[in-house]
């Protein structure tokens, strides 16, 4: 999953426990999506591909915030990509032109 070792390796690197508390949060969020993922917001990002991308944002015990981008493939959620504190809108060349491709 793209982003999620990005923002966790940064905070497993000051504390592991932290590390396992962001991903946990982050698991939660994407869990949670199997029963509203298509109630969610459009994502800005979603203007650069011929596919929809929602986000979702969750935030850690300290209250930093991430966005979750994903898309639908039928009932599946596919995650693409995880922002974190700071980091700028995805670029269009970063999505792939289909949903589950690279």
């Amino acid at each position: 999953m793209t982003g999620v070792q990005t923002c966790a390796l940064p905070i497993s690197e000051r504390s592991p426990r932290g590390a396992s508390s962001w991903f946990n949060r982050f698991a939660e969020t994407r869990d949670r999506l199997a029963l509203d993922a298509d109630n969610r917001a459009l994502a800005p990002e979603s203007e650069f591909v011929d596919y929809e991308i929602r986000e979702v944002l969750f935030k850690t015990r300290k209250g930093n915030p991430y966005r979750v981008l994903f898309t639908l493939q039928g009932n599946e959620v596919l995650v693409l990509r995880v922002r974190g504190l700071g980091q700028d809108f995805v670029p269009e060349e970063q999505f792939p032109t289909q949903p589950g491709t690279k």
